[in-house]
C-alpha cells in the first residue's frame, strides 16, 4: 500500500510487514521492518481489510524530516503537540551537520524559556554525539536526516560540541528583543543611541511614560490650545488621559504613521476619513445647515407636515408620547429665521431618528388612517429622513475625525517628549530596540549600508519561532535579515542561505500585543515569492501529528472545529481543517462535557448559612462560585490517593498511576472575578496544593488594598473611607455592625478617627486594640517601605492575620509586594509616600513559570498556558461577553492604503456614525475568531482528559454584550457526532445530560509516553525500527542491537512521599472493570449540576458541612437553613434525600445530650498537623472541645449502618484517632485527649480508647499510597 506522501508498507508473513519512504538525498528507499503480534505500532486498517504499521507516526517522521532539510527554506505549519521544537532543534542540528557555522545562524524564539529550551536540546544532542558508539551515532544521524550518514559526517558530528563551545557567544539563540538589544550593542553611532544605553524595565518605561502624560496635560490647560482643548472637553480628563495614554503605547505605530518628519495627523487619517464618508471640505457647521434647510424649506416638505397637522386637528388627536416628536417638528418648522431653528435642531432630528441614532418608524408614527388617506405626505416624510440620517451621521462622523486627528497630532508631541526624556538618562525602552533595529536595517543612507554589508558577511540561515506570534514590527527585522537571501547578490556562497519559519494560525492568540493572521499569511506569501524568483527550494510541511493528546482529545478537537463555521480563523479561506491525528498509539483517554451550572432561585427570606466570615451572601450563591466549590470538591477527590487501578475517577490510566495534583491544569478565561480565589481557597482547605496564579496583578489583590489604605489612613488622618476600609479588614476585624455603630453615632462633621478614639476611651476593647496598632504604625513612618511593611507582617502578625481570613493564597500577594518594595527602593529615595506615589503608577503584574508539573494544581489563564500541557485539563470559564470591545475607546482601523492600522477614537453608540458601528462589526469578527483559536489551545494541552463544564451566564443587556460561548460552541459539535456517547438522565445514575468521548488504553507498558514530538524516535519505539545497512557500514546485527537498547524506554521515576491525612485513610472499592468504572464516573460525577453526587464519600461530606454550618445558626432558623443548603444546585439531591439528611443532621445539633459538641467551647473543622514518629500528619478534626480538663475530639461517620460496640470500629478509624491524639497530645500536655466517633444515623456518641498500638495500622496506610 502506497500514502500520497510516498509512505508504503507490505505484509510478507504473518510476523514481518515492510514500510518504505524515499530517502531525500538518494531517492532510495527507506525500510522499516517489525513484528505487529509485539508491538502497538500497527493498527487496523479498513482500506486493505488488515493491519498497516501506525501511518501516523510514519507521516510524522517524513514531514519532521522534510521540514529540517537544511538546503531548503522552509515555512512549517505545525499544529499543538506536533514536535515544533524538536523540529526546529533537528533543523538547527543539520545545518551544523551540513557545514554551516555557528555564527552563521540566528534562531529567534518568542520568549526566553523557549531560547534556553531550544539550547539546552541542542547542547545534550551535540554532547551525546560525542560519546556514543560507532554504530548509536549513525542510528541517530539516520533519525535526524533519513539518509545515512557519510563518515565526514560522522566526524564532524563529533567536533560539533566542542566546535559550538569555542565558537564567540556559542549559538545564536535569542528572542527577538535580545537580539536587537545586541545588534544596538555592536552598532550604537549607526543607531543614534548612547554606546553606553541600558534598556529600562517595563515598570520603569511605564512610570516614565505616565510622568511625560502628567507633564503635557499639566502644559496643556496652561497653552490653552483650541483644538487640543476641545477635544479635552470633549472626552472629559479621565478618558483624555486614558486614550491618549493608550495611543502613545503604540509607539511603533506612531513611528510608522507619523514618519520621521510627522506628518500632521489629517493628512495621514484621510483614508479613514473617506472610510467615514467625510468629503473634503466639508464642516460641522455646514451639515447643520444643510439639515435644517437654511436657504428655505422646500414647499412639498411644508405641504407634508401641514396635511398631517390639518387631519390632526380635524380629528381631534391630542399630543402624547407617541406623537409628540410629531407635533414638536411641526412647531420647529413654522420658526422663520434659520439661526432659531439652528439653536433647536434636535427637536426636529428626533422626528426622524432615535435616541441611538436609527432611523425611527414613520410608518408607524404617522397612523395608518392619515398615510391611508395621504400617501405622498409619508412618503416625503420618509425621503426627508434618509437626507437628515445622512446629515446627521455625516456631522458624528465630522466630529469624530476632529477628535481622533486632535489625538494623533497630540500623541506624537508626547511621544516626542518622552524619547527626549529617555535621551537624556541614556535610557532605550522595548519598544525602541524594535524600532531602532528596524531602522538600521532599513536604512539606504551609507551607515545603513554598512550594517547591512557587516551582516551580510556572517548571517547566512535564520529561524523564526512561534511566528503566528509575531507582530508586523518584528517581521520588519526578519524581512530586513533575510532580504539579501534571495536577492542574487551572493554568489560568493556555496550553499543555499535559508530562513525557517515554524508557527500555527490555529494558535495565534496575542492579538493585543498585535499579532495579526493576516500578516501571518502576507509574510509567507512573500517569503514563498521571494524564494520562487531566486530560484531556490520551497518546502511548507504541515505536522498534524500530535505525541502529547490521546485519539479521544484529538477525536474532540476535531469534532469541534470540524463543525460548521467553527474553523474560521483557524485556517486561511482556501484551507479545509487540517484533521489531527495521534503520534500515541493505543493511549487512552476521556473527553466529557458537563452540564452548566445555574444559579439558584433568590429567597430572601431565607438565613443565611455561614461558610467563612468574609462571605457575602450574593457573591456565594453566583453560579461560578457554585462551580469553583464543586471543582474543589472533586479534585479533592480525584487526588486524595485512593484510586487502586484503571477507569477509576482518580487513576490516570496511561501513566499507571493516582492522579496528583500537579497533572492538573484548571484554565479560566481571565482572572477577574470570585472563580480562582474560590477554587483556590477550597482546594487548600481540602490539603490540596496550589501552585498559585500564572500573574498576579499586585493592586488588584484585596490584601494589597488592605495595606494601601492602611498607609494611606496613617498619612492622612481624615481619610475615612480608607480607615472604614481598614477597621473591617483582619487588621482590626470590625464587623459590618461594629463600623456602622461607629460611623452612624458621630457628630455631623466628626471624622471617623474621632469617633474611633471616642469608642476607645469609653472601653471598647476592639478599639482600643486598633488604636494601639495604629499609634505603633505611625511611629515607624520614617522608616523604608520594607522596613514597614515587614515589621507590619511579622512582628505585628499581620501577615498570619491575613492568611486566616483571606485564605494562604494572600502569603503570595504579600512575598510579592515586599518584593516591589525592595525594587522601589534600588532606585529611589525610600519613602513611604514616594512608595505610594511609585506604587500607583507602576501596574505590577508578577509572571510565574508554571513549566514543569510539581508545584500542585495549576491555575492560570488559557495564554498563560501556551506551550503547556497537563494529564487532566478543566475548561471551567466557557464564555465571553464581547463588551469589552464596545468599551474601548481607541479602536484601529486596517486598510490597505496605509502602512498600518491608523487609530481612530470610537464615540459611544449614541454619539457614533453608522459607519464606525460597521467598522466595529468588523472588530468583533475579528475577536470571535481569535475567541476559537483560544478555544483551540486550551483543548490542546490536554495529555489524557478533558472536561468542559461552565456556569449559566446573565442574560445580555443589549447587543454589545453579545455571548461568545466556548460551551455553546463544544456542545453543539458533540451533539452533532454519532461518535459521542450521549448519557441522558435516568442513565447510569446521570441527572442531567452528559456528552463523552472515550477510549480504553492498552497495556500502560506499552502505550507511548506524551510530550517529545520527535517522529523518528516515536516511530522507533512503536515498530521495533531496522535500519537498513549502507556499504560499508558496521555489522547489521550489533548495529540492530545497539539501536534497540538506544531505543529502550526510560522507566518511569518513583512517586516522592507525600505527608499522611488520617480523614484520607479509606480506599474506594476497586472497580470491576474499566468500562464499569467509567460508567461510576458518569453517575458519581455529574450529579443535576455535575457534583459527584452518588460517590460514597459524598453524603458524609454533605452532613459535615451541616454539622460544621448549622451550630452557628439560630435554632428557630435551623430547619429554613437546612433546606437551603441541602438545595444548593451543585449537590443534585431528590427532595427525599434532602428531607433524611436534614433530619439526620437536626437531630443532632437539636439535641441536648450533645449540647457540650457545639458550645462556645468547641470549635470545627480544626486543621491539625504534626510529627508522629518519622511521619508527617496533617488532617482536619471535624469537632475540637475544650473543657477544663481535657479535650475532646470528635470525628463524624455516616456509616450505615454504625457499628454499635467499639470493638467492631474499623482499624482506619481508630487509626485516624490515634494519629489525632498523638499530635494534640503535645499542644495540651497537661490535659487528657479523649476521641470520639459520632454516627450521624443513630445518633450517637462513641468513646474510642485509642493508643499507641493503633499507629502501626496508620504507618502501614501511609505506605501505601
Amino acid at each position: 500500500m502506497r500514502t500520497k506522501t510516498g509512505l508504503s508498507w507490505r505484509v510478507l508473513s504473518e510476523r514481518v510487514i515492510t514500510s518504505s519512504w524515499p530517502d531525500r538525498t538518494s531517492g532510495k528507499g527507506v525500510t522499516l521492518t517489525t513484528d505487529p503480534t509485539t508491538t502497538s505500532g500497527w493498527l487496523w486498517d479498513d482500506d486493505i481489510d488488515g493491519i498497516a504499521p501506525a501511518p501516523n507516526l510514519l507521516k510524522a517522521t517524513h514531514d519532521q524530516r522534510d521540514a529540517a532539510n537544511p538546503e531548503a527554506t522552509a515555512w512549517v505549519a505545525a499544529s499543538a503537540g506536533t514536535g515544533k521544537t524538536r523540529v526546529l532543534t533537528n533543523r538547527l542540528l543539520a545545518l551544523l551537520l551540513e557545514g554551516a557555522e555557528p555564527r552563521e545562524i540566528l534562531a529567534l524564539t518568542f520568549t526566553k524559556a523557549a531560547a534556553a529550551e531550544m539550547a539546552d536540546r541542542v547542547s545534550e544532542a551535540l554532547e551525546a554525539w560525542v560519546t556514543l558508539s560507532e554504530a548509536d551515532l549513525r542510528a541517530a544521524l539516520f533519525r535526524l536526516a533519513g539518509a545515512h550518514p557519510t563518515d565526514d559526517q560522522l566526524a564532524l558530528a563529533r567536533r560539533l560540541f566542542a566546535k559550538v563551545l569555542e565558537a564567540p557567544g556559542g549559538l545564536n539563540i535569542q528572542t527577538i528583543h535580545a537580539f536587537a538589544q545586541s545588534l544596538l550593542g555592536r552598532f550604537p553611532v549607526e543607531a543614534g543611541v548612547q554606546p553606553e544605553f541600558k534598556v529600562l524595565e517595563e515598570r520603569e518605561a511605564t512610570a516614565l511614560l505616565e510622568t511625560t502624560v502628567d507633564r503635557f496635560l499639566v502644559g496643556l490647560i496652561a497653552r490653552e490650545e483650541p483644538a487640543i482643548s476641545n477635544v479635552f472637553e470633549v472626552l472629559g480628563e479621565d478618558t483624555f488621559r486614558d486614550v491618549l495614554s493608550g495611543l502613545v503605547r503604540e509607539r511603533g505605530r506612531l513611528h510608522r504613521l507619523l514618519g520621521p518628519n510627522k506628518q500632521p495627523a489629517k493628512q495621514v487619517l484621510e483614508p479613514l476619513a473617506a472610510r467615514l464618508g467625510v468629503e473634503t471640505g466639508s464642516t460641522t457647521e455646514g451639515l447643520k445647515r444643510a439639515v435644517i434647510h437654511a436657504d428655505g424649506i422646500p414647499g412639498d416638505l411644508r405641504a407634508a407636515f401641514q396635511a398631517y397637522a390639518e387631519w390632526a386637528q380635524s380629528k381631534g388627536v391630542a399630543v402624547n408620547r407617541n406623537n409628540r416628536v410629531m407635533f414638536t417638528a411641526i412647531d420647529w418648522l413654522a420658526q422663520a429665521r434659520a439661526e432659531d431653528r439652528l439653536a433647536t435642531l434636535k427637536d426636529y432630528s428626533l422626528l426622524f431618528l432615535t435616541g441611538a441614532g436609527g432611523k425611527r418608524d414613520l410608518a408607524r408614527l404617522v397612523t395608518q388612517k392619515f398615510h391611508g388617506g395621504a400617501a405622498e405626505s409619508l412618503e416625503r416624510l420618509q425621503q426627508e429622513q434618509d437626507r437628515v440620517y445622512t446629515l446627521m451621521h455625516g456631522i458624528k462622523a465630522l466630529e469624530q475625525m476632529a477628535v481622533s486627528e486632535a489625538l494623533l497630532d497630540t500623541a506624537g508631541v508626547v511621544v516626542d517628549t518622552y524619547d527626549t526624556a529617555k535621551r537624556a538618562i541614556s535610557r532605550v525602552d522595548f519598544d525602541d530596540l524594535i524600532l531602532k533595529t528596524i531602522d538600521l536595517l532599513t536604512a539606504e543612507d551609507g551607515a545603513g549600508l554598512w550594517v547591512a554589508y557587516k551582516l551580510d558577511q556572517g548571517l547566512c540561515h535564520v529561524l523564526v519561532d512561534e511566528a503566528q506570534d509575531t507582530n508586523p514590527d518584528q517581521w520588519a527585522i526578519v524581512r530586513g535579515l533575510t532580504d539579501a537571501f534571495y536577492d542574487g547578490t551572493d554568489p560568493d556562497y556555496e550553499r543555499p542561505r535559508t530562513t525557517f519559519v515554524v508557527g500555527d494560525l490555529k494558535q495565534s492568540i496575542y492579538g493585543f500585543q498585535r499579532a495579526d493572521p493576516k500578516v501571518f499569511q502576507a509574510m509567507r506569501s512573500a517569503f514563498r515569492t521571494d524564494v520562487d524568483r531566486a530560484g531556490q527550494h520551497w518546502i511548507d510541511p504541515v505536522l498534524n501529528v500530535t505525541f502529547r493528546s490521546s485519539k479521544p482529545v484529538l477525536d474532540a478537537v476535531n469534532t469541534v472545529f470540524g463543525h460548521g463555521e467553527n474553523a474560521r480563523g483557524l485556517t486561511f479561506d482556501d484551507e479545509s481543517w487540517p484533521v489531527h491525528l495521534t503520534g500515541r498509539p493505543g493511549a487512552g483517554g476521556l473527553v466529557e462535557v458537563w452540564d452548566r451550572v445555574k444559579a439558584p432561585p433568590k429567597d430572601k427570606d431565607a438565613p443565611h448559612v455561614p461558610v467563612r466570615p468574609d462571605d457575602d451572601l450574593d457573591e456565594d450563591d453566583r453560579p461560578e462560585v457554585e462551580l469553583a466549590k464543586l471543582l474543589g470538591e472533586r479534585i479533592s477527590l480525584w487526588t486524595a490517593g485512593t484510586a487502586t487501578g484503571p477507569g477509576q475517577p482518580g487513576w490516570l490510566d496511561n501513566h499507571d498511576r493516582p492522579m496528583r495534583a500537579e497533572d492538573i491544569l484548571v484554565l479560566v478565561r481571565s482572572r477577574s472575578g470570585p472563580f480562582i480565589n474560590t477554587l483556590t481557597y477550597t482546594l487548600k482547605k481540602k490539603g490540596v496544593d496550589v501552585a498559585g496564579a500564572d500573574r498576579l496583578k499586585l493592586q488588584e489583590q484585596l490584601v494589597i488594598k488592605d495595606l494601601l489604605c492602611l498607609t494611606e489612613y496613617l498619612l492622612q488622618p481624615r481619610a475615612d473611607l480608607s480607615l472604614a476600609t481598614v477597621l473591617r479588614s483582619p487588621l482590626c476585624g470590625f464587623s459590618s455592625d461594629q463600623l456602622y455603630e461607629l460611623a452612624h453615632r458621630r457628630a455631623e462633621g466628626e471624622t471617623l478617627e474621632t469617633a474611633l478614639a471616642k469608642a476607645a476611651q469609653n472601653g471598647l476593647a476592639i478599639a482600643q486594640e486598633a488604636r494601639s496598632l495604629f499609634q505603633t504604625l505611625r511611629n515607624r513612618l520614617a522608616s523604608t517601605p520594607y522596613g514597614f511593611y515587614s515589621y507590619l507582617l511579622t512582628r505585628l502578625g499581620a501577615g498570619r492575620r491575613f492568611a486566616e481570613r483571606l485564605g494562604p493564597q494572600a502569603g503570595d500577594a504579600l512575598k510579592e509586594f515586599l518584593r516591589a518594595a525592595l525594587a522601589y527602593e534600588r532606585a529611589n529615595t525610600p519613602t513611604i509616600p514616594g512608595f505610594l506615589g511609585w506604587l500607583s503608577k507602576a501596574e505590577i503584574e508578577v509572571k510565574r513559570e508554571q513549566e514543569g508539573a510539581n508545584g500542585g494544581v495549576r491555575i492560570m489563564t488559557v495564554h498563560g498556558s501556551k506551550g503547556l500541557e497537563a494529564p487532566v485539563v478543566i475548561l471551567p470559564h466557557t464564555h465571553r461577553r464581547m463588551d469589552d470591545i464596545a468599551r474601548d475607546r481607541l479602536r484601529w482601523f486596517d486598510t490597505d492604503d496605509a502602512p498600518v492600522p491608523l487609530p481612530y477614537w470610537k464615540p459611544s453608540s449614541e454619539d457614533s456614525p453608522f459607519q464606525t458601528m460597521e467598522l466595529e462589526a468588523l472588530d468583533k469578527a475579528k475577536a470571535e475568531q481569535e475567541e476559537r483559536r483560544l478555544l483551540y489551545v486550551a483543548m490542546t494541552r490536554a495529555e489524557e482528559r478533558l472536561f468542559i463544564c461552565g456556569w449559566q451566564p446573565r442574560r445580555a443587556k443589549d447587543e454589545s454584550e453579545a455571548l461568545v460561548s466556548w460551551y455553546d460552541i463544544v456542545l453543539d459539535a458533540m451533539k452533532a457526532s454519532d461518535a459521542v456517547e450521549v448519557l441522558t438522565p435516568g442513565e447510569d445514575d446521570v441527572a442531567t445530560p452528559l456528552y463523552r468521548l472515550y477510549s480504553a488504553p492498552e497495556k500502560p507498558d506499552r502505550v507511548p509516553k506524551s510530550g517529545s514530538g520527535d517522529a523518528a524516535a516515536a516511530t522507533a519505539k512503536a515498530t521495533s525500527t531496522t535500519v537498513p545497512a549502507a556499504a560499508g557500514t558496521a555489522d547489521s546485527a550489533a548495529q540492530q542491537s545497539a539501536l534497540k537498547d538506544l531505543l529502550a524506554p526510560i522507566s518511569e521515576e518513583p512517586s516522592p512521599p507525600r505527608p499522611f491525612t488520617p480523614s484520607q485513610m479509606l480506599e474506594e472499592p476497586a472497580s470491576p472493570s474499566p468500562l464499569a468504572s467509567l460508567r461510576a464516573l458518569a453517575g458519581q460525577g455529574v450529579g443535576r449540576r455535575g457534583h459527584v453526587s452518588s460517590s460514597p464519600f459524598f453524603r458524609g461530606n454533605v452532613l459535615h458541612g451541616l454539622l460544621q454550618r448549622l451550630p452557628e445558626v439560630p435554632e428557630a432558623d435551623r430547619e429554613a437553613a437546612t433546606q437551603r443548603f441541602l438545595s444548593r444546585p451543585s449537590f443534585g439531591l431528590m427532595p427525599r434525600q434532602i428531607e433524611a439528611w436534614g433530619q439526620e443532621a437536626l437531630a443532632i445539633v437539636n439535641d441536648p445530650a450533645f449540647a457540650d459538641l457545639f458550645s462556645t467551647r468547641s470549635r470545627a473543622e480544626v486543621a491539625v498537623t504534626g510529627l508522629v514518629g518519622e511521619l508527617v500528619v496533617s488532617g482536619q478534626i471535624d469537632r475540637l472541645v475544650e473543657r477544663d480538663k481535657d479535650v475532646w475530639v470528635v470525628d463524624y461517620k455516616s456509616n450505615r449502618p454504625p457499628p454499635s460496640d467499639p470493638a467492631h470500629v474499623p482499624e482506619s478509624y481508630r487509626a485516624q484517632l490515634a494519629a489525632y491524639k498523638a499530635v494534640l497530645g503535645g499542644l495540651y500536655p497537661d490535659k487528657a485527649i479523649r476521641t470520639f466517633l459520632l454516627w450521624t444515623e443513630t445518633p450517637h456518641l462513641m468513646e474510642i480508647a485509642v493508643n499507641a498500638a493503633d499507629l502501626p495500622v496508620l504507618a502501614k496506610s501511609s505506605g501505601s499510597d
